[in-house]
């Protein structure tokens, strides 16, 4: 008789509908061709199908009527053209769109926004803390310099968005102030100065957190002295580091143009002349510093490399490597690789990575390096690629970007001024209005609309666009940077 089933014999429960996307993604590639190897013979023998179809008709046809359907007559043509349209929208409807959908995947990045840490992971700004750990090993060789400082005057440079910024906020400072055990020294205080206008007077108003009450004679206090000071209000044992970051913004900003024709613009370079003037009191700090230090202090200026030349006004001691001095290297293609597939939730296809690797090497000069600026602004596109419906179609990321993203509000005559406002190697200070107009050609008047737009429309209208530069004042009139909205760096 026949036996009864039991629960080894019921079919087993399907996987449920939202776990396939996940087996799909983590097949292996050839299951993958399998599965399309499968379906081009199903369609290759439906096209064979049917083309044997139409080729029995049309040889029916010739049968009945052999005098009516020879090979030179059109109506030949139009019956086989018209049995040929299923096969044409077979193809519209059918192949292309699996063809782009396959190029889609090929592509387009993919993005679970719910991970943690996925939309902090890209960044352009300095960073202020290391969740990620990307600090966690391989710069060690920095935090032993400035813990035990060899010389009281320390040169930290690098490439323009090589991290020397993100380097002391997120990984010196956090590391210095808090050592994880006794066997990595006493604590050191970190004070971070960046100021564009008077360093020495943001120095000052720094060091007023070391005092619980500031002393009553601080104001009459010469910079050294509030630093002499200021260094003996550390518990025993502890050093105190000074870092004025972004140092070359001082000099930029003070650098004397040199003469160029009318048709030419121009430009700061590093060999660019400061006036003495603008330099004496700097000038007499660090001279003073450096012939009596006070004791567990250690002043470190960070700088762009390229512009290390508009230092030597200040005279100082000559740098030696590990020493005195040390660079913030780019990272290879190598570590730039592994920090775009680290961030949490975002997966990028392998042709999509090749492209972006190249991608880099142009804005790199065709240097087989990526600054971590670029590999972060490169990781911000793929992020945004993801859920954008034109972007991931773009094979050059950032103007493809910057043309779907901002569409038309970079008008030409926009993009004239955005030309005349972008810095690089050699502009990299603001620019004064009446240069922009002359770079760009326009009339001030028009340049000024576009820094700051009148509202001229009534309350209703749509706002205008955001306003391509913000004025900065500096002592000598309005100078101009680029507003965030143009994706450059101010």
């Amino acid at each position: 008789m026949p036996r009864r089933p039991t629960s080894k014999d019921a079919p087993p429960a399907s996987a449920p509908v939202d776990a396939l996307p996940q087996d799909a993604a983590g097949a292996p590639e050839a299951a993958w061709f399998f599965a399309w190897f499968k379906s081009a013979m199903l369609y290759l023998a439906a096209v064979t199908a049917y083309l044997g179809a139409a080729a029995a008709v049309l040889a029916a046809l010739r049968k009945l009527d052999p005098g009516g359907w020879t090979r030179t007559d059109i109506t030949s043509y139009l019956v086989a053209g018209a049995l040929a349209l299923p096969l044409l929208f077979a193809l519209l409807f059918n192949l292309l769109p699996a063809l782009r959908r396959r190029r889609e995947r090929t592509r387009r990045p993919v993005l679970d926004a719910e991970k943690p840490g996925a939309a902090s992971y890209f960044t352009t700004s300095p960073r202020t803390g290391d969740p990620h750990g990307f600090f966690a090993t391989g710069y060690e060789p920095f935090l032993k310099w400035a813990r035990e400082p060899r010389s009281p005057l320390l040169h930290l440079t690098g490439l323009s968005g090589s991290g020397k910024s993100s380097l002391l906020s997120a990984y010196l400072t956090s590391r210095l102030e808090s050592p994880a055990n006794d066997a990595d020294g006493p604590a050191a205080k970190v004070l971070i100065v960046r100021s564009y206008t008077d360093p020495l007077a943001s120095l000052k108003d720094s060091l007023l957190a070391l005092w619980k009450k500031p002393p009553p004679d601080y104001a009459s206090l010469s910079p050294l002295e509030a630093l002499r000071r200021a260094a003996q209000q550390l518990p025993a044992g502890e050093r105190l580091l000074v870092a004025f970051d972004q140092f070359e913004e001082y000099f930029l900003l003070r650098a004397a143009r040199p003469v160029t024709a009318p048709d030419e613009s121009p430009s700061v370079s590093s060999t660019s002349s400061i006036p003495s003037v603008a330099l004496t009191s700097l000038h007499d700090f660090l001279r003073a510093f450096l012939t009596d230090p006070p004791k567990r202090v250690a002043l470190l200026l960070a700088y762009r490399e390229d512009h290390r030349r508009l230092l030597e006004p200040l005279h100082l001691p000559k740098r030696q490597e590990a020493e005195n001095w040390m660079t913030v290297a780019p990272l290879d293609f190598a570590a730039a690789t592994r920090f775009l597939h680290r961030c949490p939730g975002l997966t990028i296809p392998e042709p999509r990575m090749d492209q972006v690797l190249r991608e880099a090497a142009s804005q790199e000069g065709g240097r087989v390096v990526m600054r971590p600026i670029v590999a972060n602004l490169l990781g911000v596109v793929l992020r945004l690629m993801s859920g954008h419906p034109t972007l991931w179609r773009r094979t050059d990321l950032l103007r493809g970007y910057v043309r779907d993203c901002m569409g038309g509000e970079v008008t030409p005559e926009r993009t004239r001024l955005l030309r005349a406002t972008l810095t690089d190697f050699h502009t990299a200070r603001p620019r004064t209005l009446t240069d922009i107009a002359r770079e760009a050609k326009s009339d001030p008047a028009t340049v000024q609309d576009h820094c700051h737009p009148r509202r001229t429309r009534p309350r209703r209208s749509p706002p205008h666009p955001p306003p391509l530069a913000r004025p900065r004042r500096n002592g000598a009139g309005n100078q101009y940077v680029v507003h965030p909205a143009s994706g450059a760096k101010a």
